[in-house]
């Protein structure tokens, strides 16, 4: 385990660097139901001139982005290295962590959307 834990501690600092990245490791840890939503970065009002740059973040440490639910088991142990502060230290996740990314969430499910706006910030390849 302590293999794992200062894997971890290494990959997180990455992440901790930035607040849009935090909420990315945030929203990770948050119980199944939320992960499968494909358009994460709008969900958490990541402005799109900057997901190319997060998500090349993401890909050369944790790789969070387009986890399934096959995947649960790496999540749970990543939600239980950031949720136990003798295991994570700095890192830990703490309340202020998950209300941001619940303020965030909420501010894009309640602000107004014109039709398509997902389709023209993240078109789908056929």
């Amino acid at each position: 385990m302590r293999s794992w834990d200062a894997y971890l501690q290494k990959e997180v600092q990455n992440y901790f660097a930035n607040d849009f990245l935090i909420d990315l490791l945030t929203f990770v840890t948050y119980p199944g139901l939320l992960w499968d939503w494909i358009h994460v970065w709008p969900l958490l009002c990541i402005p799109l001139s900057e997901t190319n740059e997060k998500e090349a973040i993401d890909r050369g440490s944790l790789h969070l982005m387009g986890l399934k639910s096959i995947y649960d088991p790496y999540r749970r142990m990543l939600s239980q290295f950031l949720t136990d502060r003798d295991r994570s230290g700095r890192y830990q996740l703490k309340s202020e962590h998950y209300t941001q990314v619940a303020l965030r969430m909420a501010k894009y499910l309640f602000e107004p959307k014109k039709p398509y706006i997902l389709r023209l910030h993240f078109p789908f390849r056929v």
